[in-house]
């Protein structure tokens, strides 16, 4: 360990005293393994025995020990785990094959000799509580014998095997954690990792010969310990010669062998068999003189990248021992292996890591992943209930490992054409995106309450951000101090989030802000740079905290772009003024290296000289930018689009940045079209405003306005057009839950439509004038969302009204998934009712329609809400575009209307083959009168198969059963085959910044 600075001894020496008072009731368990167990590769079955010895250090007496089955967990799919699957959208394991599932098909546990009591949770089949013979007092131990075969399951998550790969994590009946807080008994999960007790490994493996075994612990079997060596110099002879990409697997051979590992004070055990791995092995030497042993065990896969695996691993743990404290154990190893659970997995001395793309991604990770030995491994915190605990702190030194070893490189890739439209990082504006939208979770936040994204951003990346806060306020060297204390102090043993606050608050700064404000709650920080005077020797600051944090701050003089000179303020409320002493220069910026968590970038900054300050250059930027807080931007694109009527139509598309969100968001796409000679267009703009507590997550303001034609008038050699404004009020209304499937919300918009129309005197003279037709219409609409992956729905209610009308209408439609490459089946069902008095209203034809064909006659899209290529058009190819629009029939027949009721109900279902071909069918009920003027019900059918060409964007229906009286209608009896087929051409739901949505307008 470091020697403390003169100024920290004082209150390290106060601390020790704190911590011996803190860890007075601290315990912990101990439990010893010895396990023997034979691979059948052939039936992907793992048999054996278990032998541990489990001591009870605990104040009171034991009745009941909990193990953890997490093997269970692949069994069936109602486990916690394939619960959690389905929340994170993934239908991989839900759909699996019954043989690809796995679980314990034996297992017993005796104490010596004899049967005991046991049985599985309630809830949990992958939990077992086993009743003890007699209470277990202090200091007092305990035997177990568990025989058990595991089927091991495909790779799901993190036990599985690949074929005849192998990767056997979390395997073995290991009991749980009882500590101070009680027991820790707790399913596997996917996101969500493990909390175990401390002990000793003797684990003996058989298997057939050929197998290349990589383990946890120290490998005891001298001929095992000789086939790595030659495997390794076989290896380092492909490095010079090159390896081949051939990933097929050998034949297992007839002959077995056993191996054989111990490992010392290590809470997990896993390992990894594969005979294809390469080996590749080197040694590292630590500052004290120690040894370490590193290993890399690979395939061909990405090979030429993995030849200097050994040499990470190495460089890892030189790295962490330096900058948190020595490694312990004599070896550490990486593993290339199949992995269905993020980029790499930890495990004491053994990681395994996935596909890497890049020698740098390929370090990083590998380097993540050794990191945990220490952050897991040693530091052996409660993962699945502090998880910023261990992934968070860990990920702080991968960050400052990559800025050492890679300076200059960002935290995560961005994409080329986007990187240099942002000085911020990807990581910055995804942290931006959740905390404006107020999306964002505490990092202190149960693993299984974090939606998936927040498990990354909040547990990993706001941890990490928050650390290098930390270290820049407190000084490297200080911050540096404190953990290798932490390391030392708490070395495997159980930290809590309160032993570590207690080690960091005894810094000479407060430290406080570093807990309440950004680990243990996600409070908005935004710090304003307000005024600033020139003073003697620099500037006096007038700096306004408007957010809800007190976090301490960077203030940086800048000059030709580059901070010259940066000082660290402790956070404060309301309003503060600061003396600021600095030379010359261009710029004075809070945050200007976006090291902290400013919501708001853009007022954080002043120019020291000019007309206005605050004011950043213009920024024109082409084609899709981030956001740039040092300027002030619009992106732009050319606009391109096409219809019937307007023809070709090119223009500018002006839209704000999407990421992240915003505020105010404009998109405006002002286009001349060459047919038309006309100007016109689209437009939206929104305001919007996010809650992170009440009744509503966001209230949003929208206006959306277009001009366009839509039919042209041969004889007068005049086209119509509309225009379109529609104001617009949207509640969305809050989850019950981060992770629930549910949302809702209520919207009301005014849509008011403005029609220029040719009206004719003499067609034969072209003697004509033009005509406005206006109205309104207004809607109040509800929707309620489910979102599961496996059965989704959506419902709609509308309310609509207009002068001397009313109009009711539900819309439910539910899916069906029934395979995990989203095969489907869905029903929808409408049903409307109305009110109109046709005499009294001067607007479109606006009755329920069987069918939203393109109309000609009759505007059916009464509210300009559809993308027509030909609007108005009664034949010819453009006449056969659809919209989904009450029963929804995709008939291109001319069928009837009804101004009094409605009901459709539509069935499709996917076919499990790979063509991306549906059958549908649909039906319509109206009332309609017949020619005697009585009201009959009728009945309309349409089915037929549906191409997808881009799921729910372009689509080609072709019908094959259609009832009477669509197929016997004098419009449509005599049609040719081809004049029958429909499309759906659909970008109204695509977003409005979105290149697609700008340049093909209707």
């Amino acid at each position: 360990m470091r020697i403390f600075q003169p100024l920290f001894a004082f209150s390290f020496c106060l601390f020790v005293s704190i911590q011996l008072q803190a860890q007075s009731d601290y315990f912990q368990q101990k439990v010893n393994y010895n396990i023997e167990v034979s691979l059948d590769d052939e039936k992907h079955l793992l048999s054996g025995k278990e032998t541990i010895v489990y001591t009870n250090y605990a104040p009171n007496a034991l009745d009941t020990i909990y193990f953890h089955l997490w093997g269970n967990a692949y069994k069936n799919k109602e486990t916690a785990f394939a619960k959690q699957q389905i929340v994170n959208r993934s239908t991989r394991f839900y759909f699996a094959d019954a043989k690809d599932l796995g679980g314990y098909q034996s297992i017993d546990f005796l104490s010596n000799g004899e049967k005991l009591s046991w049985g599985y949770d309630s809830k949990h089949i992958d939990i077992a509580w086993i009743v003890l013979p007699k209470p277990l007092e202090n200091n007092q131990s305990i035997e177990f014998e568990i025989p058990f075969s595991l089927k091991i399951p495909a790779s799901f998550s993190r036990l599985g095997h690949v074929g005849t790969s192998y990767q056997m994590t979390q395997w073995y009946p290991k009991p749980a954690v009882y500590d101070k807080n009680g027991w820790h008994a707790m399913p596997y999960l996917d996101q969500g990792e493990f909390y175990s007790e401390f002990g000793n490994f003797d684990v003996t493996i058989s298997l057939p010969k050929n197998y290349v075994v990589a383990a946890s612990g120290t490998l005891q079997t001298a001929e095992e310990q000789a086939f790595l060596i030659e495997k390794n110099n076989a290896t380092k002879n492909l490095v010079e010669a090159g390896f081949d990409s051939d990933l097929s697997f050998p034949e297992s051979s007839s002959e077995t062998k056993t191996i054989r590992y111990t490992a010392e004070n290590v809470h997990d055990f896993a390992w990894f068999a594969d005979k294809r791995f390469h080996v590749l092995k080197e040694q590292v030497r630590l500052n004290t003189g120690k040894w370490v042993d590193t290993w890399a065990f690979f395939t061909n896969q990405e090979a030429d990248l993995w030849s200097k695996g050994a040499f990470y691993v190495g460089r890892a743990v030189e790295f962490y021992s330096e900058h948190v404290g020595e490694y312990p154990w004599p070896q550490a190893t990486a593993v290339q292996s199949a992995l269905s659970a993020g980029a790499g997995m930890e495990y004491p001395m053994i990681t395994v890591i996935g596909k890497s793309g890049s020698a740098s991604s390929l370090d990083r990770v590998i380097t993540h992943e050794v990191g945990h030995n220490w952050f897991y491994g040693i530091l052996a915190s409660n993962e699945r209930i502090h998880p910023w605990q261990d992934e968070g702190l860990n990920s702080y030194y991968e960050n400052r490992y990559m800025e050492e070893f890679y300076p200059g490189t960002s935290e995560l890739d961005i994409p080329k054409f986007l990187e240099k439209t942002s000085p911020m990082g990807i990581v910055d504006l995804a942290h931006l995106m959740q905390e404006r939208t107020h999306s964002d979770q505490a990092p202190e936040t149960h693993s299984a309450e974090l939606k998936n994204i927040n498990y990354g951003l909040d547990v990993y990346m706001k941890t990490a951000k928050a650390m290098k806060v930390l270290e820049k306020y407190l000084g490297t060297e200080q911050f540096d101090n404190l953990m290798n204390y932490y390391y030392e102090n708490w070395k495997f043993k159980h930290p809590q989030p309160e032993d570590f606050e207690a080690v960091i608050k005894q810094a000479d700064k407060p430290t406080d802000w570093f807990f309440n404000d950004l680990i243990y709650s996600n409070k908005t920080t935004n710090y304003v740079l307000e005024e600033m005077e020139k003073i003697d020797g620099g500037y006096l600051l007038e700096i306004e905290n408007r957010g809800e944090t007190q976090i301490p701050f960077s203030i940086s003089g800048v000059k030709d772009g580059k901070a010259v000179y940066t000082e660290w303020h402790n956070g404060f409320d309301d309003e503060k003024d600061i003396p600021f002493k600095v030379g010359e220069v261009d710029l004075i910026a809070i945050d200007y290296d976006f090291t902290g968590f400013d919501v708001n970038y853009k007022n954080n900054q002043l120019k020291t000289s000019g007309a206005l300050p605050a004011f950043e250059p213009i920024d024109a930027q082409f084609g899709l930018g981030l956001e740039n807080p040092r300027v002030s931007r619009f992106n732009w694109l050319p606009a391109l689009g096409w219809n019937n009527y307007d023809k070709f139509m090119l223009g500018l598309a002006f839209y704000s940045s999407p990421v992240p969100s915003h505020a105010f968001e404009y998109n405006l796409v002002p286009m001349f079209g060459f047919g038309s000679k006309e100007f016109v267009g689209i437009g939206n703009l929104k305001y919007q405003k996010y809650f992170r507590t009440g009744f509503f997550e966001r209230i949003a303001v929208d206006l959306d306005f277009r001009r366009f034609s839509f039919d042209y008038r041969e004889a007068y050699d005049a086209n119509d057009y509309y225009a379109k404004v529609a104001p617009k009020i949207t509640f969305n209304f809050r989850k019950s839950s981060p992770n629930s499937f549910i949302s809702q919300n209520v919207s009301f918009r005014s849509v008011n439509i403005f029609m220029d129309n040719v009206r004719g005197i003499d067609a034969e003279q072209g003697i004509f004038e033009r005509e406005n037709t206006n109205y309104a219409v207004q809607e109040l609409s509800y929707k309620l969302r489910n979102e599961n992956i496996i059965s989704p729905f959506l419902l709609k209610t509308n309310f609509q009204f207009g002068e001397d009308f009313t109009k009711i209408f539900i819309d439910w439609e539910q899916s069906f998934r029934f395979n995990a490459k989203g095969k489907k089946f869905t029903y929808r069902v409408f049903a409307g009712w109305m009110n109109e008095n046709i005499s009294g209203f001067d607007g479109p034809f606006i009755p329920f329609q069987l069918n939203g064909i393109t109309s000609g006659t009759f505007q059916r899209d009464y509210m300009f809400d559809e993308v027509m290529l030909g609007r108005s058009e009664t034949d010819g190819f453009l006449s056969h575009q659809i919209f989904e629009q009450d029963a929804g029939l995709k008939t291109t027949a001319v069928l009837p209307s009804s101004r009094e009721w409605m009901v459709g109900i539509g069935l499709r279902s996917g076919i499990p083959n790979p063509l991306p071909i549906d059958p549908y069918i649909d039906f319509g009920i109206i009332p309609q009168q017949n020619f005697m003027g009585e009201t009959e019900v009728k009945l309309y059918y349409s089915g037929g198969l549906a191409l997808t060409v881009i799921p729910n964007v372009i689509e080609v229906y072709f019908p094959i059963l259609e009832s009477d009286n669509i197929t016997g209608s004098a419009t449509y009896i005599d049609r040719p085959g081809f004049s029958k087929v429909s499309f759906k051409f659909n970008l109204k739901g695509m977003n409005p910044s979105n290149v697609a949505d700008s340049v093909i307008p209707n």
